[in-house]
């Protein structure tokens, strides 16, 4: 007998919402979760962190982040290999879930980095003592496939969660405030006095020194080209601010967290002074490209703000066309209604208003359905990792599809690496943004840069298929199969797509015959004959129980995962 919860379609029924909807919340756990330790990944974190900071708040208590990462991982890696680097990660979950309250949450972000939130605080004092019992867990030696007991150090960055009136924080900002306090710790690992640093010791003498680095001018700009893939070629580029300390160019990541709203604006001025130049000198030079920026999102919340943004524009000698103003999704975007105003108002002028991150905030999805921006930037935590979780496409096609049904331009951020770059290619992604295409530079190494590269912007792409082209085009074949079967079954029928002769993944699991595949051709051979025993059922015109079918889907995909998680890493 069929298990009365699983879900069965008539032959000819054009319903789809129930396999879809039990796909989608398999997808969603997926997306949420590290497939190598089980804990939540950035996207899960960044879902938790916004109501736990909402919870404390509302009771009045305190919220504690911690970025956690081991002083000695890569040496591991290197002296025993990936394998044992994976085992020593999934060991190091397991013990600071044990170290931890059942209320407290963990996640990791990706590689050695893991970061702990502790909410319902009543005092700070309570936390030294839980990082101490950290510090000792993690102390005691890994004992990793046979190997001799392995010790690897800790370096910690701490801060604190305080919704006084004078906290502004909102969690990408107490990410990188506990992101800065780890750069601390670890700068400080010879003489400090204990393994983790807290964001605020830190924060005064910093604050004092990006202050002065903005106000005596030193900004500086560099450039990173986007890659139109319908073009195949660089269409424009965006400007990444940096504070120039002699030594070393601070990003924003590290400055950001210091500047006061004076500071931003001061900040915006010299950005719009200094891309004025570099616009002018490249177009004297026959380089026509836009520019983006990013944008105060609080300088389209009133009228006022608005038209300190709009004299700062006014003074930039670059046509609005040319301009693409890029707002990251905050606190200050919540009233959606005067926002959406003041982008219209913008955009009359001739400005193209960009949502930058999206995907990685809990409300972007909304803002995107609200506010009539002309692009989106899809996150790079979607795409950065994809070779440890490459179920993450699911997601990432989600985004790609609601971005191309809402009639707007779509770059995806975080192109780190040529594999990558080759499935948002399959994806069709319009454009592309990362080390992939070209690394930040600055203004006057462009023309060459692009000179260089024209040539091999329009060659003919010779792309090595891998695994994860591989996971992508499954994803769209099964897809393809489940439509088909619940929508449009005579179809299906006469198209035969059960026999894996006929199959283009059995295709592509040839072209990839260099490597020991067996349980995943075995797993997708498994997947085609549940497929075949569906036949007789829709012929006859009765109900069809997908459920076996949807099922084996996963364990190919999974097996693919595996495959990925066990070749040699460059």
């Amino acid at each position: 007998h069929l298990d009365q919860n699983r879900p069965r379609h008539p032959a000819k029924s054009h319903s789809r919402q129930q396999p879809f909807k039990q796909q989608t919340e398999c997808n969603t756990t997926l997306a949420r979760h590290d497939a190598l330790t089980g804990l939540a990944n950035r996207r899960g974190f960044t879902e938790f962190l916004h109501p736990a900071m909402a919870r404390a708040r509302r009771n009045n208590r305190l919220l504690a982040v911690a970025m956690l990462d081991l002083d000695d991982f890569k040496p591991v890696n290197d002296q025993y290999g990936h394998a044992t680097g994976d085992l020593l990660l999934q060991e190091v979950a397991a013990r600071l879930s044990q170290a931890l309250r059942q209320s407290d949450h963990l996640a990791r972000l990706g590689g050695d980095e893991f970061v702990l939130v502790w909410d319902n605080l009543q005092n700070r004092d309570q936390i030294p003592p839980i990082l101490t019992k950290i510090e000792k867990t993690l102390a005691e030696p890994y004992f990793l496939g046979g190997l001799p007991g392995i010790h690897v150090g800790i370096s910690a960055g701490l801060t604190f969660y305080l919704h006084t009136e004078n906290d502004q924080s909102d969690a990408d900002l107490l990410l990188r405030q506990a992101d800065h306090a780890l750069y601390q710790a670890k700068q400080h690992k010879a003489r400090r006095n204990q393994f983790w640093s807290l964001f605020a010791e830190a924060q005064n003498n910093e604050h004092i020194r990006i202050q002065t680095l903005l106000h005596e001018g030193q900004m500086v700009l560099q450039y990173q080209p986007v890659l139109d893939l319908r073009q195949e070629r660089i269409v424009g580029v965006e400007a990444l601010a940096r504070l120039n300390n002699k030594a070393e160019a601070i990003s924003p990541g590290d400055f950001l967290p210091y500047l006061e709203p004076e500071d931003q604006w001061r900040l915006t001025e010299l950005v719009l002074n200094q891309i004025a130049g570099d616009w002018q000198a490249w177009k004297e030079a026959g380089i026509d490209l836009w520019i983006s920026l990013n944008i105060l999102p609080g300088s389209l919340i009133s009228s006022v703000t608005l038209e300190r943004l709009q004299n700062l524009l006014d003074g930039c000698a670059i046509p609005p066309q040319s301009l693409i103003l890029e707002i990251l999704e905050s606190e200050e975007l919540r009233s959606l209604e005067s926002s959406a105003e003041s982008i219209r108002s913008l955009q009359k002028q001739g400005y193209r208003i960009g949502l930058d991150d999206v995907g990685a905030g809990y409300a972007s999805l909304l803002y995107l359905k609200e506010l009539p921006v002309d692009e989106i930037k899809i996150d790079q935590a979607f795409v950065r990792n994809l070779g440890e979780n490459p179920n993450d496409l699911h997601f990432l096609r989600a985004i790609l599809d609601i971005g191309i049904s809402q009639n707007v331009e779509i770059i995806v951020e975080g192109v780190e690496n040529q594999s990558i770059l080759n499935v948002l290619r399959l994806m069709q992604a319009p454009m592309l943004q990362g080390y992939a295409v070209a690394r930040p530079m600055w203004a006057s190494e462009l023309p060459a840069w692009l000179s260089s590269n024209t040539q091999a912007m329009n060659a003919n792409h010779e792309i090595k298929f891998d695994l994860l082209q591989l996971y992508a085009e499954v994803i769209d074949y099964q897809k393809t199969i489940t439509n088909l079967l619940t929508s449009n079954p005579d179809w299906f029928l006469q198209l035969s797509p059960w026999s894996s002769c006929h199959c283009p993944i059995q295709q592509r699991l040839k072209q990839l015959n260099a490597m020991d595949l067996s349980d995943l051709e075995k797993a997708h051979r498994d997947y085609h004959a549940i497929l075949e025993a569906l036949v007789p059922t829709l012929e006859s015109g009765s109900v069809v129980d997908i459920y076996p079918l949807q099922r084996q889907g996963e364990a190919v995909l999974q097996q693919i995962t595996l495959a990925m998680r066990l070749q040699p890493r460059n």
